[in-house]
């Protein structure tokens, strides 16, 4: 019974019209470091400010050095009302992580920023140093003049499907070999883009913001009607938290954007000058 209602969840959640911006919702997969020979795991998360009804994932994690061993959710911030099941394994590197609604229970996954569910791994003894990506995939069907898609999709409170933006990760294998149960690391930081603080604020905000690598990058910032405003940039910055001081003195009371572009993507949240 459980598995059927998954099914017919998966395909309405499939047949949902798509929202028209997919900003307030990202999931982002860990970069973690293993070495050679030893077992990790890597987590994949979501950042929302909209409640979710549920969620899907498609991953590829697809080279010989990594051997799959399971994908849990003891960590997920979608308990156990929710089903809950992954195609994503040795045998098969190219698959959905689902977490959809129970017909049986009337719950939501809240906004957070927290742990979807964690791949577990091993690094073989044999493995090349190096980087393994964890990355998305989408792929198209046609029946006749239907075209469908499956992707990386989540449907909100009201029903709408969100089309979330997707942040790659993956797994640095290192070269010392170990026979540590489990020597996984997780790097310094992940690329979020936080809310501005305060917010409601006037005429001065700090929009504070993580990166998982050094790297140059820039904020914009929008009015309502997709004017820029202003623009800054920065270049060379560490890993790890940061924060970017915004002066809206020059500008008037009403809802604005702020999108931080960086070479890992870019993420856009909502702010608000009252004056």
């Amino acid at each position: 019974m459980r598995q059927v209602a998954a099914t017919l969840a998966l395909t309405l959640l499939a047949l949902l019209p798509p929202v028209a911006s997919a900003s307030e919702v990202t999931v982002t997969v860990a970069i973690v470091q293993t070495p050679i020979g030893a077992a990790g795991s890597v987590g994949v998360f979501c950042t929302s400010d909209v409640p979710l009804a549920g969620i899907r994932v498609p991953l590829i994690l697809d080279d010989p050095d990594i051997l799959i061993d399971s994908v849990s959710f003891a960590n997920s911030i979608a308990g156990p009302q929710f089903v809950r099941n992954s195609q994503l394994s040795n045998s098969n590197r190219r698959g959905f992580t689902d977490i959809l609604p129970d017909v049986n229970f009337l719950a939501l996954i809240q906004p957070n920023d927290d742990e979807l569910f964690r791949i577990h791994y091993r690094v073989r003894p044999d493995a090349t140093p190096g980087f393994v990506p964890i990355d998305t995939f989408r792929t198209r069907h046609q029946l006749n003049e239907i075209v469908w898609f499956d992707q990386l999709e989540a449907s909100d409170d009201e029903g709408l499907m969100i089309l979330p933006d997707f942040l790659w990760g993956g797994i640095h294998i290192a070269d010392v070999p170990t026979d540590a149960a489990d020597e996984s690391v997780v790097l310094p930081g992940k690329f979020v883009l936080q809310q501005n603080h305060p917010n409601p604020f006037n005429p001065a905000t700090t929009i504070p913001f993580s990166i998982p690598t050094p790297a140059a990058l820039s904020l914009e910032v929008f009015d309502i009607t997709g004017r820029v405003v202003w623009r800054g940039a920065a270049g060379n910055l560490s890993a790890g938290d940061h924060e970017i001081a915004f002066d809206g003195t020059s500008l008037p009371s009403g809802v604005y954007f702020y999108r931080l572009n960086t070479p890992f993507g870019s993420l856009t949240r909502k702010m608000t000058l009252v004056k």
